[in-house]
Parts: structure tokens; sequence; C-alpha cells
């Protein structure tokens, strides 16, 4: 068979036989551009009367492996996905850049029906969205864990850059979960337990974001907590930025020492700390604060103030700024003045 979608083009073939309440897949082998993928061995899918059952589906190739498996029936679930070697260049089939990077992890769902628990852990391993022999950046590291089980949500992240930054977050919040019938809700005011911590060099943002052509540097750490729910969340702690360097190599816009202070104490986000110059005379300043208050429409208010710095210095286009930017408003609209 021979299919050309919008982005790609599939080709391949295979046996697919079938019988009461069931079928059966043998001998699939495809290709998704230059990628190939074969089915390493018969897989079955039977359903009768609510019970369902799906012996091991092994499809394997240039760019990973993928495997499910599991059965269903109104007392047990017992299901697994998982995938393993997946490489990230298969964004190159939705129309995306090659990019560096190895993923694996799996998605277990046990229990029954009515309570079901399931488990997710992923890694990801050396993302790089410019890979090549002229980019030295060492590649994003990932680990997820999430647990829904007996009425609660937690996720663990962490995220690294070898020598460069790790940071940590987790979150808990009550879920209601169920299989048979459906359902899935986060009770808007059951309590939310959350946290952030990490230190890392700004360095690592233009590879990761792609912004070809900028540098960022300086220290950014972070030490919050998050509280009380989801319908009215609460944010403790402080983020700071220290010795920081921004530059642009399009418009030659240059942001020296900049130094920024946030602290959270409850409901409360402010900028305490915003200042920066452009290494000749010119210096932007900054403070504000917003509201954590769904009931108000969590409402903010920042300032930007310019003191005659360099917004664009090139050869054919040189710009500098001073006064005072407003940004002001909240959930229901905003106001730049």
């Amino acid at each position: 068979v021979y299919q050309e979608f919008t982005q790609f083009k599939v080709d391949g073939g295979g046996l697919l036989t079938s019988e009461a309440g069931s079928f059966s897949l043998n001998d699939l082998n495809f290709g998704l551009e230059s990628y190939g993928f074969t089915l390493r061995e018969a897989a079955t899918v039977s359903w009768f009367e609510g019970q369902g059952q799906l012996t091991p589906f092994v499809l394997e190739g240039d760019a990973g492996r993928i495997t499910v498996a599991g059965r269903y029936n109104a007392e047990v679930v017992d299901a697994r996905a998982e995938w393993k070697d997946l490489s990230l260049s298969l964004v190159e089939l939705v129309g995306k850049d090659p990019m560096a990077g190895m993923m694996n992890g799996s998605i277990t769902i046990t229990g029954s029906p009515a309570s079901p628990k399931v488990d997710v852990e992923s890694t990801l391993a050396g993302y790089n969205p410019v890979p090549g022999d002229d980019n030295d950046f060492p590649g994003l590291d990932t680990d997820l864990k999430a647990i829904i089980a007996d009425g609660s949500l937690r996720v663990d992240v962490t995220t690294s850059v070898p020598e460069k930054a790790e940071f940590r977050a987790d979150v808990t919040m009550p879920v209601a979960l169920a299989l048979s019938p459906w359902q899935f809700a986060m009770p808007e005011g059951a309590p939310l337990e959350g946290s952030l911590d990490g230190e890392g060099d700004l360095s690592v943002v233009p590879p990761i974001l792609g912004m070809e052509g900028q540098d960022l540097s300086g220290t950014l750490k972070a030490d919050l907590k998050a509280s009380g729910t989801l319908a009215s969340p609460g944010l403790v702690g402080t983020a700071t930025v220290s010795d920081g360097y921004y530059e642009n190599g399009s418009s030659s816009t240059i942001l020296n020492e900049l130094e920024i202070l946030l602290e959270a104490d409850g409901k409360t986000i402010r900028i305490a700390k915003f200042e920066g110059n452009d290494t000749v005379g010119g210096t932007v300043s900054g403070e504000g604060q917003m509201t954590l208050d769904p009931d108000t429409g969590s409402p903010f208010d920042f300032t930007l103030k310019l003191d005659k710095p360099r917004l664009v210095h090139r050869d054919d286009l040189r710009t500098q700024g001073a006064g005072e930017l407003r940004f002001h408003g909240d959930s229901s609209g905003a106001k730049l003045e």
C-alpha cells in the first residue's frame, strides 16, 4: 500500500485476519519517509461482552520501539504502553527540523475500571533542537514520574543540563479518575501542594529555545512553594537572576549586569528588583506585582523605566529609550501605556 499525507508518505504492507470478536495483525512493515517499522510478532485484539484483550503489539524500527499490551473487564484493568529509544528526529515527519535526543518510558494502568491506578515514567536524554558539529550544547535531560492512585495525583520532574543547570519540581493534588463510567476531574476547592527549586546558568536557554543570534548568561536560582487550591492558589518563595547578560546579534541590543528579584508571599507575586544597563551609561529598571485572586481577575501592574539605554545600535539604525512603560490589567484584559 502507498499513501501520501500532508507532511509525509506511508508505504508498506501486512496481513490482517479476523474472526468473531477478534482480529489479528501479522507481518506488518511500513515506512514513514526514511523511517522503517516492523511488527515483531503477531498481535491479536479480542472483545466480547465487555471484556477485551490485546496481546503484545511490538512495533520496532529505525527510530525506536513501541510496545502495547493489556486486558480489560468489569473487574480488572491491566494495560501497559512502553516506548524505548524513541528518537526525537521523528518530529521531521510533521514538518519540524530534526532534533537530537532520545525518549524512554512507560504508562501502566492497573486495578479496577472504577478505581484505576496510573503510573507514568518518562525520560528525555540529550535533547538538542539544533544538533550539529558546531553546536557545543551538551543537551537537556528530563526525568518525569507521575502517579494517580487513591484519589490523588503526584508529579515529580527533574530537568538538567550536565554541569550547567538542575531544577526540580513536584505537585500533588486530588483527582477523580474512573474508566467505567468515564470520569476525570480535579476539584477546584481541593488542597494543592507543589514546589520548584534549583539553580542554573542562563546560557543554556538560547539553545533550548532555538534563540539563534542571541546570547544570554547569568545565574538563575529558584525556591518556590505552591499551596492553596486550584481555584485559589498561593505561592511563597523567591526567584533571582544575578550577573545577567543579554545580547541580540541582529539589533546589537545589550542588557548588562542584570539583577532580578522576584518575591512571593502567598497571594502576591512582586518584582522587588529589576536593574540593568547597556554598558555605555543607559539603564533599565522595573517594578510591579500580581495578586493571585481569581475573584478579582488576578490584577497585575508592572512598570519599566528607561533612562537612555541603547535599544538598537546598528550602522543603519540607532535608537535610545527614555520614560516609563506601564503594563497593567487583569484576566479580562490588559493595557500598555
